[in-house]
């Protein structure tokens, strides 16, 4: 049940925007080996030579490959990289990546964290942009690059992109969580999975602190509804039970706003609304809402949908 309540809410607010990524390390390989992909590039491929072949086992490897990047990657679950440098006669050098990122959600997570438009066929998801083409498929992420674009290096980049998704024998399955979305006014490209805090705060910044408790052991995901000039957020976090969900929405209220919160749906200061609520072991939560009708609608479905599919998630 949601209430209208006219008095304002006013959320606490953070006078400095840092971010400052420290990950734990329990749950993913250190220095111990994390493994090797398993998916072998021939070192000839369409007339192109590899001049070069890394292989990145652990976590220190990969901060010495990818020099301030390395943290995106292993906030979802890295377990190991290879890196294939292509060389050919009067052509710029062709790279292609290979993450395994554990399983298929943290895979779809990553390249939620980093493509902003699907607009090719490889894999089961993918973006070209100019010079670049990256794609998921199963449990691994997939990123093919060059310095300069030519018609041979785009020819070759598309060559390896389909050889390297036929070595993945099946696909992966999508995040549960993604069925709990209500599809109207949805950005199909502005959804995010994650299990890092700092990733939502990037996205829609809420705190400094980690005030949800995300980390490991929960999923999270951020959904961008209506046009750019009209934008609103929703959040869903699922927790393992339903103490951690309860421990993380009281910590939220007592440190996000300065009164008492009394209704589930309200106005904010700047005229936007937002929505907060709890359903069995998920916290949802609507930021910089349009209209009150619009957040209430995207709770309630949200809601409906989680207790539809209860036990499938």
């Amino acid at each position: 049940m949601y209430y209208f309540c006219k008095k304002m809410i006013s959320p606490k607010k953070d006078l400095v925007f840092l971010i400052i990524l420290i990950l734990p390390t329990s749950s993913y390989c250190m220095k111990t080996p994390c493994g090797k992909t398993g998916l072998n590039i021939p070192d000839t491929l369409h007339g192109w030579v590899s001049k070069e072949t890394l292989h990145m086992e652990t976590r220190e490897a990969l901060y010495d490959y990818i020099d301030g990047g390395a943290e995106q990657f292993i906030s979802y679950g890295y377990a190991g990289a290879v890196s294939k440098t292509f060389e050919k006669p009067g052509e710029p050098e062709v790279r292609a990546e290979i993450f395994d990122m554990q399983d298929s959600k943290n895979a779809y997570g990553i390249f939620s964290n980093i493509r902003y438009e699907e607009n090719a066929g490889y894999g089961q998801g993918a973006q070209y942009v100019k010079g670049a083409l990256f794609f998921w498929k199963d449990r691994y992420f997939i990123n093919i690059t060059t310095i300069e674009e030519t018609n041979e290096t785009e020819s070759f980049i598309r060559q390896l992109a389909e050889f390297i998704q036929d070595l993945i024998p099946e696909p992966g399955e999508k995040p549960g969580i993604l069925k709990v979305l209500p599809i109207q006014d949805l950005d199909r490209n502005g959804i995010l999975y994650f299990h890092h805090y700092i990733w939502l705060n990037a996205y829609h910044f809420i705190s400094n602190d980690n005030l949800f408790f995300i980390d490991d052991e929960t999923d999270a995901l951020l959904a961008r509804y209506g046009t750019a000039d009209e934008r609103s957020v929703l959040l869903v976090i699922h927790y393992n039970n339903t103490g951690d969900m309860e421990k993380a929405y009281n910590n939220f209220i007592s440190q996000y706003f300065t009164g008492v919160l009394n209704t589930s749906i309200f106005q904010t200061e700047d005229d936007r609304w937002m929505g907060l609520t709890a359903e069995k072991d998920f916290i949802i939560a609507v930021f910089n809402g349009i209209t009150e009708k619009q957040v209430r609608r995207l709770i309630q479905e949200t809601t409906e949908r989680i207790r539809d599919l209860s036990g499938s998630i």
